[in-house]
């Protein structure tokens, strides 16, 4: 089966608040890569960083802040 990268802004837009953000397609587990204003995410990092709540959910540690850019990246298979 083959894989796509796919390469999204956010649709929710952040709010200091907002930890849960949805991508557009079910992603394969393990594959999501989370760039917040261009730096790079750590998963799973303690304070910061973020968890995949599968099949298409992202939950943030830490809220990111009005005006933050979120992008994702991920594949999915087709």
């Amino acid at each position: 089966m083959p894989l796509y990268l796919v390469h999204e802004d956010s649709k929710q837009a952040p709010n200091g608040v907002r930890v849960l953000y949805d991508v557009s397609s079910p992603y394969v587990a393990g594959s999501v890569r989370v760039f917040r204003n261009g730096q790079l995410e750590i998963k799973r990092f303690s304070g910061s960083g973020f968890t995949e709540v599968p099949p298409k959910r992202i939950r943030f540690n830490t809220a990111p802040e009005t005006g933050d850019h979120i992008t994702f990246q991920y594949r999915v298979s087709v």
